[in-house]
């Protein structure tokens, strides 16, 4: 995983890397531990990531669910 201020591009074993214009909504910026949700600009998904530390991250597989952008 790459993260840029404004895009995460994901590489999957066997496929090319895909960049994705995202959205980052963090629960808390100062304070650990904390959520933050990466939101797709173009596709109807989010990731959630649960970081114990600034340093320390894990995804939370469970949250990932479809949205609709209102």
């Amino acid at each position: 995983m790459v993260f840029t201020s404004t895009t995460q591009t994901l590489t999957w074993p066997g496929q090319k890397p895909s960049p994705e214009k995202v959205n980052y909504v963090a629960a808390q910026t100062s304070t650990y531990p904390t959520t933050l949700y990466v939101t797709g600009n173009t596709s109807a998904n989010h990731q959630t990531y649960e970081f114990s530390s600034k340093d320390s991250m894990v995804l939370d597989t469970a949250s990932l669910c479809h949205y609709q952008r209102q």
